[in-house]
C-alpha cells in the first residue's frame, strides 16, 4: 500500500494519469476522500477560544499515543519534538501550559464495503471528515509533574 499526498482532488487525478507506474498497470491506484495526517508543522489557524485566550493550563495523566502526546483527563495533545512525553513525565499527573490549536490531523476515513482497509480511525457513512479529523494540540508547551501531597 502506498499513499500519495495531494493538496486536493484535482491534483490526485492528474497524479493518477500521469505516474508511469499506475498508467502501465504496474499498480491499482484509487482516489480515496480523506484526510492526510502527520503534517506535524502544519496547522490551521485556531477557531477556539485559543484565539481570545492565548494561554492556558490543564491537568492530566501523560501518554504517549500513536498521534503524539496525550493528556488524559482533558484529552488533548501536547506538541512535543519526538511526538511523545518525556520519559521522566510518561505515566504521571502532569500540569501543561500552553497555546492551544485546533488541527485537523487524525487519520480518519469512511471504510468502503469489499475494499482494503487502510490505517486510520474509520468513520460512519456521512460523517464530516474534516470535522472528524480536529484535535486540540497545546504549542509551546512547559510541563511540570503535578506533587502528590506527600
Amino acid at each position: 500500500l502506498v499513499i500519495i499526498t495531494a493538496k486536493d482532488n484535482d491534483e490526485a487525478t492528474v497524479i493518477m494519469k500521469h505516474d508511469p507506474g499506475i498508467t502501465k498497470g504496474v499498480f491499482k491506484a484509487t482516489l480515496r476522500p480523506w484526510y492526510v495526517v502527520f503534517r506535524k508543522h502544519e496547522t490551521v489557524a485556531p477557531k477556539s477560544p485559543a484565539t481570545t485566550m492565548p494561554t492556558q493550563s490543564w491537568t492530566g495523566i501523560a501518554a504517549s499515543r500513536m498521534v503524539g502526546a496525550y493528556l488524559q483527563g482533558p484529552n488533548i495533545y501536547v506538541a512535543f519534538p519526538r511526538d511523545r512525553w518525556p520519559d521522566d513525565a510518561e505515566g504521571k499527573r502532569v500540569t501543561v501550559t500552553g497555546l492551544p490549536v485546533e488541527r485537523h490531523d487524525l487519520p480518519v476515513f469512511i471504510p468502503k464495503e469489499g475494499e482494503v482497509q487502510i490505517q486510520g480511525i474509520p468513520m460512519p457513512e456521512g460523517t464530516d471528515l474534516y470535522k472528524a479529523s480536529a484535535r486540540i494540540v497545546i504549542e509551546q508547551a512547559k510541563w511540570s509533574v503535578v506533587s502528590d501531597g506527600r
